[in-house]
């Protein structure tokens, strides 16, 4: 989910291997978001939450669910210092 800004918009996208790609996305890029959230590191990481926000940057909230049904949500905004496998995840998402 991707909200907030200047112009709020909420924005919501399963990425699956049973499902179709998201709007504007490719298999591809699908397969390329779901082996970053099966990184080890990714889940190795705790659940984040922002600092203080302001009403101009983008939330995102991002909810990895792996295979044995365990499931992390990350939280973050435009500009945090998240850590490398979650920042990489974001790219790919956003």
């Amino acid at each position: 989910m991707r909200g907030g800004g200047l112009r709020p918009v909420r924005l919501h996208r399963v990425f699956a291997l049973d499902s179709l790609p998201p709007a504007g996305f490719t298999r591809t890029e699908v397969a390329a978001v779901l082996k970053a959230a099966g990184d080890p590191a990714l889940r190795a990481l705790r659940s984040t939450t922002p600092g203080e926000t302001c009403c101009d940057l983008y939330v995102y909230r991002v909810t990895v669910t792996w295979q044995d049904d365990k499931s992390t949500t990350f939280t973050t905004v435009d500009g945090a210092a998240d850590p490398p496998p979650l920042h990489h995840l974001l790219a790919l998402i956003s």
